[in-house]
């Protein structure tokens, strides 16, 4: 269950890892639910990260509009991406008017990599290395340059004034019943999160989807 305080990076990890199914596909309704409630962490480190997440939020809607609307096709990823290619709709609109699923659950890849790399540099950085730099260089080496000059400049002004390591940490894990240390509990949740960015990459590199517009 989420803390108190409305989000759980405990909650983020259990749903990463439902949503790899025995087939190895990505279950779309837990990878949903785990994208909404890391998107709750990074709200809670406040206006930092107000770059990417507000981007977020809209591309989760866009999903859930998808499901809601066609839910046979959008149970997993690999469903999701057989029918918008039959159909012709992965760069498009469909009818509703919403933007391809494969479009829009890329950009959600995307800033996976760079949300478990970030995380992943943390937990493995010494307490007086400069995180402000730290998520700098993480974020120029995956998703900046899918960012306007705009959102770039915006991003890095906000990564300066991230805290130093103990306390982005304590602000990241705030369930007080939770016996794992913030270490262990950010490590559970990049092991869980990053084998499915695997697959969802290789997939769609074997479908040529990966520089969607």
């Amino acid at each position: 269950m989420a803390s108190k305080e409305g989000f759980s990076l405990e909650v983020v990890a259990e749903e990463f890892e439902k949503c790899k199914s025995a087939e190895n596909e990505i279950i779309l309704e837990h990878y949903i639910r785990g994208y909404e409630e890391l998107t709750r962490v990074f709200e809670h480190l406040g206006t930092i990260f107000s770059f990417i997440t507000s981007d977020l939020k809209d591309k989760i809607r866009i999903l859930k509009e998808h499901q809601k609307a066609t839910s046979d096709h959008f149970k997993s990823v690999h469903t999701m991406v057989k029918f918008e290619l039959d159909n012709e709709l992965t760069i498009g609109k469909n009818s509703s008017g919403l933007l391809s699923g494969c479009r829009t659950l890329l950009r959600l890849h995307r800033a996976l990599l760079f949300i478990s790399s970030f995380l992943k540099e943390l937990i493995e950085s010494n307490e007086n290395d400069s995180v402000p730099k730290m998520a700098s260089n993480v974020y120029a080496s995956t998703i900046a340059n899918y960012h306007t000059w705009l959102v770039r400049n915006t991003a890095y002004l906000a990564m300066r004034t991230l805290p130093n390591k103990k306390t982005l940490q304590g602000r990241l894990c705030t369930s007080p019943t939770s016996e794992k240390t913030a270490e262990e509990i950010v490590g559970e949740c990049i092991k869980q999160m990053m084998p499915v960015y695997d697959i969802v990459q290789a997939f769609y590199s074997e479908r040529s989807l990966l520089e969607l517009p």
